[in-house]
Order: structure tokens, then sequence, then C-alpha cells
């Protein structure tokens, strides 16, 4: 997870533990920007590493929940469990997927049509370090929103693309634009580098669904927390 997600974190800095199963840690200067934390020893790293001002920090999921009182004991409640998908082969053509297009418009544009497709999403309109997508319905609008995170040229060659805030006007819900925009983006990605990914909340049966159909599988289990 963290090889193919490399690019983006390039500006982290990195904490390991010794061992034949070294476990790491990823954390950031900047408390908008999250942490990660992964392997067998993870809950000793977030005692030791984690900075008191992350606000996020993904967790790979541990059968024994080693991290959970570590991180409930610092304030942090948790979001939910997702996969970490990816995706290492090209797409069959999907109906739709010509009508996706590069949006180059104003935050606040962005942000209005978040609003209408994915309201709960934790991207932010104005991070510099997406690039945003859209849908274009046959009447004109744009009925779909999904960003991408591109793979930075100093990146190592494991690193992929990843995709984020995916959603759907809900007046034009179960059209398969879903499936076009998952499609576009994943044609960019794989010309960037050897896959793409994204993360899906296991709740949602119908998004995990749609990836399956299109060669996503998933491949790491990740728990997600926020600062109370």
């Amino acid at each position: 997870m963290i090889a193919a997600s490399a690019g983006r974190y390039l500006n982290h800095d990195v904490f390991t533990s010794p061992g034949n199963d070294p476990s790491y840690i990823l954390t950031s200067a900047d408390p908008r920007i999250n942490a990660v934390v992964v392997g067998p020893a993870s809950a000793d790293l977030l005692t030791e590493y984690l900075p008191e001002h992350t606000g996020f920090v993904m967790a790979q999921a541990r059968g024994d929940h080693a991290d959970d009182p570590v991180l409930t004991g610092r304030g942090y409640s948790i979001i939910g469990d997702w996969w970490w998908m990816a995706c290492r082969r090209p797409i069959p053509p999907q109906p739709g997927d010509d009508r996706v297009r590069e949006l180059h418009l104003p935050a606040d544009e962005i942000a209005a049509l978040q609003a209408r497709c994915y309201p709960d999403t934790h991207v932010r309109a104005g991070d510099p370090s997406y690039r945003w997508w859209g849908y274009e319905a046959a009447d004109g609008a744009l009925a779909g929103i999904v960003a991408t995170t591109d793979v930075r040229p100093d990146a190592p060659k494991t690193a992929g693309m990843h995709v984020s805030a995916l959603g759907v006007d809900p007046d034009y819900r179960r059209q398969g634009i879903a499936a076009a925009m998952m499609s576009a983006v994943t044609k960019h990605g794989l010309r960037q580098g050897p896959v793409v990914h994204c993360g899906v909340w296991k709740r949602n049966e119908p998004a995990l669904r749609v990836y399956r159909r299109l060669g996503f599988a998933e491949e790491h289990e990740v728990r997600g927390w926020q600062r109370d």
C-alpha cells in the first residue's frame, strides 16, 4: 500500500521498527495531511511518533485492534473501515467515458459540485494537490465529479495515481456515470504508473460492486480515525 502510494507521501517523515516484518508510520508537519501507519508494531509507533497536531490517521486494520486504545486515548474517533483497492490493468471502455473531462473551475464552483454529488467527502476543493474531473451529461450539466492525485516525476517506479471523492448528482444516478468516470481516470492513471488505487468504505457495497466489475481488487483493509 505504501509502495503504490509513495508519490503521495514524499514529503512525509518516515519512522520504522526493525525486524523481518517491519512496521512504518508516515507523518507530516502539516496538520491537514493524514498520517499512515501499517505493520505489527503500529501501536508502538503511534505512541512514540504520532504528532499531536495530526487531524486524520489511516491505520491498517488489525485483528487484535491494538491501535484502537492508543488512538482513542489520544482523542481520535473511528470514522469507518474501508478497502484500499487497486487496479493494474486497463479497464474495458465504458459507455459515456468519453464524456469525462478535466475541470478547470474556481474552487467555489468545485465545492458547489461536491455539495451536490458527494457532500460528505473530506477532499477539499481548494487543495492544489488534486486534479478534478467531471462528467458532462447529455443536457450539458456536470453530473459527476472525481479527484485524482497524479504521480510525481520524482516518485518511485512503484507509485501509482490515487482516485478520491467520486460522486454523482442524485438526479443522474443509476446511469453508469460512476463507472464511466472511473474508466476515464484509470486510463489516465495507468499512463503514469503501474497502478491506480482508491479507498472505498466497506459499507458502500454499491460502489464496491462497480469497482470490482471494472477490475479493482481489495488489497488492504484500513481504519480511518479523526481527531475529535
